[in-house]
């Protein structure tokens, strides 16, 4: 990635646009501004690895799909596990800067990687052509394609995107990012009055940028 005159790290790279990691998720705030409001848990947790948990959390939709979709394909009609499937992704992804769980961060970063999530439709996909059900096989493979291509994000991003912002005042990556150092804050027993003072600094930011100006 290239930085300009932003700071770079192993994972990140801070610009005065934001912070951009190497899982391609762009957070508005940046590390000055973090560093500002969070510092003492900062101290703690270091921004780097926040970042990963936020990176990792941001794919919980693509991993509830995956992993809900194939056994449905084993017990339901094809076309109800592909739907159930889609909206476990929708309500989870709206609903995402609630669901988190630091300690089950180490079971997602798992159950999100690639090679296992082929292995497990290459073994689900092919029993299920074994058994000739060959819609099944179809659709699983069609799905698991968009998931992991990222195909489905970029088709529903628009939609997801309008719904987020009735729901919560920050972008996704940003809201996700604040619920886990609200989290960290709290098993570390940090007080973060600040951290509201932070967010207001985001809007702000956000407010500037030339598609955001009337």
């Amino acid at each position: 990635m290239n930085a300009g005159s932003g700071q770079r790290s192993a994972y990140y790279v801070d610009t005065p646009r934001g912070l951009f990691t190497a899982a391609g998720h762009w957070f508005r705030t940046t590390e000055a501004l973090l560093r500002s409001y969070a510092g003492p848990l900062l101290e703690k947790e270091p921004l780097d690895r926040l970042l990963r948990q936020a990176d990792t959390w941001l794919k919980l939709p693509a991993v509830l799909m995956l992993w809900t979709l194939l056994p449905l394909l084993w017990v339901w009609e094809p076309v109800k596990a592909v739907g159930t499937a889609l909206g476990l992704y929708l309500l989870s992804n709206l609903l995402l800067p609630l669901l988190i769980l630091r300690p089950l961060t180490p079971i997602l970063t798992k159950l999100a990687t690639p090679w296992l999530q082929g292995a497990a439709y290459v073994v689900g996909l092919t029993g299920l052509a074994w058994q000739e059900n060959f819609a099944a096989v179809w659709m699983g493979l069609g799905a698991f394609v968009l998931v992991r291509w990222g195909v489905l994000e970029r088709l529903l991003w628009p939609l997801l995107d309008r719904l987020g912002a009735a729901l919560y005042r920050l972008p996704l990556p940003d809201q996700v990012l604040r619920s886990l150092i609200l989290r960290a804050a709290l098993a570390h027993r940090i007080p973060l009055p600040e951290l509201q003072a932070m967010e207001q600094e985001v809007l702000r930011h956000l407010r500037q940028l030339p598609w955001n100006r009337n």
